[in-house]
């Protein structure tokens, strides 16, 4: 029962996050590939050298369809969409080109 439980949860997680990245980040710049994107925007920070948030954007599962890490990635959309990161003393872009870049990321 543990297991079909498990299996119900990531299923609408996993919708939410591409929902949300389709429908609600429909503005990252198609020209910028995705990794370039976090590489850019959010690795500085998140990344092997420093782990700002208990988050490590090089570590996440780009397995997006599987729902792996889907959750820290629906959570990092939602900081992008707010304008809470990148923050304002980092390199900005705009949110219309984050989400643009998670929509046209190949893995979906």
């Amino acid at each position: 029962m543990h297991s079909r439980l498990e299996g119900f949860l990531v299923k609408p997680t996993t919708c939410f996050v591409v929902l949300a990245l389709v429908f609600g980040m429909a503005s990252i710049s198609a020209t910028e590939p995705f990794e370039t994107f976090l590489k850019k925007h959010c690795v500085r920070c998140h990344g092997s050298q420093k782990e700002e948030g208990d988050i490590r954007i090089d570590r996440l599962s780009r397995a997006f369809k599987a729902g792996v890490d889907s959750h820290h990635w629906a959570d990092a959309l939602g900081k992008v969409n707010s304008g809470e990161m990148p923050p304002e003393d980092e390199l900005q872009s705009s949110s219309h080109d984050a989400a643009r870049k998670l929509e046209t990321n190949p893995v979906w």
